[in-house]
């Protein structure tokens, strides 16, 4: 088990005991303007049991974020994964396609994801990140920055 494993285990256990039996793996994969992306597992969509993948682009472990970051980052992906196991197949389509169509609706969805996080004493951990994040992606820091919580709403007066 790599860094990430031990680490989404760690933070399945503290943060989010709901998903203690859900089925949560990880999948290295090249992903654009990010690193990490939770996604249900379409075969599962129908069955009682779903299965939820976190994508992780290979080139997050070359040079990782601090552990309190990725822990954090995790716990962002881990939010998502808690709301896709509360909708049915019909809400979880409705929900792809106002994100794939909605900036603005994408934006909130992720800041919720964020909120959620953050309530759960990941603010450092993902300001941290997102620090790591902006060094990495510079082209992508305005969308990000709109998309997504900014380290100063994260720790604000720091």
């Amino acid at each position: 088990m790599n860094l990430l494993g031990f680490l989404l285990l760690s933070v399945l256990r503290a943060d989010f005991p709901e998903l203690a039996g859900s089925k949560i793996g990880l999948r290295a994969v090249p992903l654009e303007g990010g690193f990490l992306q939770a996604r249900v597992e379409p075969r599962s969509l129908l069955s009682a049991s779903r299965s939820y993948w976190i994508y992780y682009d290979p080139r997050l472990l070359e040079d990782p974020p601090p552990k309190e970051a990725l822990s954090a980052i995790l716990a962002h992906e881990l939010a998502h994964v808690e709301d896709y196991s509360r909708r049915s197949a019909p809400g979880l389509a409705v929900l792809a396609l106002r994100y794939l169509i909605s900036p603005g609706f994408r934006a909130e969805y992720e800041r919720s994801a964020d909120r959620r996080a953050a309530a759960l004493g990941h603010s450092a951990g993902l300001a941290a990140y997102r620090g790591w994040l902006y060094r990495r992606l510079p082209k992508e820091e305005p969308r990000l920055r709109r998309e997504y919580m900014t380290p100063e709403e994260l720790e604000p007066g720091k």
